[in-house]
């Protein structure tokens, strides 16, 4: 994360807290800074909620130090025995790693697909009633029906409507002000 993501995400967080501790006018004020935000970095509130999780996170209870686990492991075995152990840890945390980064990737791969190549759209009826329409290209489709798993089309899904709720807000909130102005 660069400079400027960091400083947009601690911005983010500060009038998140705003929109949830803040006065009844200072909270639906936040809230319309919220979404503006969340539209122009749509990866801010993800972030965010990790953040918070990371924050929440209570503290590991009192364990022995690794060095001791270490020391006492080193005093039972053989340096054959030490080898072994220490090849296994390491292919085992290299498969964890290879399959966490491979799910990073997917979930990342989905929620681009939803941001770049899904064209959302709203239209003002002559009824008075709105439309909203979801484009969604046949090639995305093809690829979200058989390649995806189901996080990521939870991801792809929950992308889309969150790019649909803020238009839709943005679209709402401009005709009122059309309105007001009238």
């Amino acid at each position: 994360m660069n400079d400027a993501d960091t400083k947009a995400l601690e911005k983010y967080l500060k009038i998140k807290a705003l929109a949830e501790r803040g006065e009844p006018g200072e909270r639906e004020n936040a809230r319309k800074l919220l979404q503006r935000m969340e539209r122009k970095h749509p990866w801010i509130k993800m972030e965010a909620a990790r953040r918070e999780v990371k924050e929440e996170t209570p503290p590991e209870p009192d364990r022995p130090h690794w060095s001791d686990v270490w020391r006492q492991q080193q005093e039972s075995r053989s340096w054959q025995e030490h080898l072994r152990t220490f090849g296994s840890a390491a292919s085992g945390a290299f498969e964890w790693a290879s399959q966490f980064a491979g799910q990073a990737f997917s979930v990342h791969e989905a929620q681009r697909l939803a941001q770049q190549h899904v064209k959302l759209s709203i239209k003002d009826n002559n009824t008075g009633s709105l439309s909203c329409n979801i484009r969604i290209p046949p090639a995305v489709a093809q690829r979200v029906y058989q390649q995806f798993t189901d996080e990521q089309i939870t991801v792809f899904v929950n992308t889309l409507s969150q790019r649909m709720a803020a238009d839709l807000f943005f679209h709402i909130a401009g005709e009122e002000e059309e309105e007001e102005d009238a």
